[in-house]
């Protein structure tokens, strides 16, 4: 028996890499599987970690990465909320809205909202009555009308899909963040790491896509009509 030891963020990994880790674990039964699940970096060489799963721009240059896939941010808001308070056309639209922000564990700092507006990154930090310090807890709160969120498009996809939430300002979403497999640095790639890379190469849709961009659909109606 041999183990493998994977460190994830919380809501990817639950809801994209541990179907997986199920389906490597019945591939090879004389794996077993240490999952840890955290918004916290940890130090991989210190921990025992095989393979961390991590988004964006990495800290730590003398690891090895490996882009697996990648995830766009998207806003969105539920219908009862938007009945309520209007839909935002524009960036400063978003000043007069509630937000449901997210608290980063590790730093208790709420994080900014991103777009891509006039060719560069806006980061834009709301007032906020609500925190939450869970991704999922920051999708039901939408869900239930306390305000705007912002998460990664496979978190809201279902929402999306069902028509609870909506996705607003599309065409400003901000670039995609890339998804990277991070290991510390060896001239030999354990099994255990190779084995759970190839899967995730040879499994296409393993990582979601997110959906088109595509216009909102009110700015488009009032360019149509010449209404400014």
């Amino acid at each position: 028996m041999y183990t493998l030891r994977i460190d994830m963020p919380v809501s990817l990994g639950r809801m994209v890499v541990l179907a997986l880790l199920a389906r490597l674990a019945r591939e090879h039964p004389a794996l077993a599987i240490d999952a840890r699940f955290s918004e916290a970096y940890v130090d991989l060489i210190k921990d025992g970690i095989d393979v961390a799963i991590r988004t964006g721009h990495l800290r730590d240059s003398s690891l090895v990465a490996r882009q697996i896939g990648s995830q766009e941010l998207v806003l969105f808001a539920a219908p009862s909320y938007l009945e309520r308070a209007g839909r935002p056309r524009t960036l400063s639209d978003l000043k007069g809205h509630t937000a449901v922000l997210f608290r980063v564990p590790s730093t208790g700092r709420e994080r900014p909202w991103n777009f891509r507006a006039g060719g560069r990154n806006v980061d834009f930090l709301p007032k906020s009555r609500v925190r939450v310090d869970h991704g999922d807890a920051l999708v039901q709160a939408a869900v239930q009308g306390m305000g705007l969120g912002q998460v990664p498009h496979y978190m809201v996809a279902e929402e999306l899909g069902s028509g609870a939430l909506v996705e607003l300002l599309p065409a400003l979403r901000p670039a995609p963040m890339p998804i990277w497999a991070v290991m510390p640095s060896s001239r030999l790639m354990p099994q255990r790491v190779r084995a759970i890379l190839d899967l995730i190469e040879a499994t296409p849709g393993a990582l979601p896509a997110a959906p088109s961009v595509r216009p909102d659909r009110e700015i488009s109606r009032i360019h149509r009509s010449g209404r400014r």
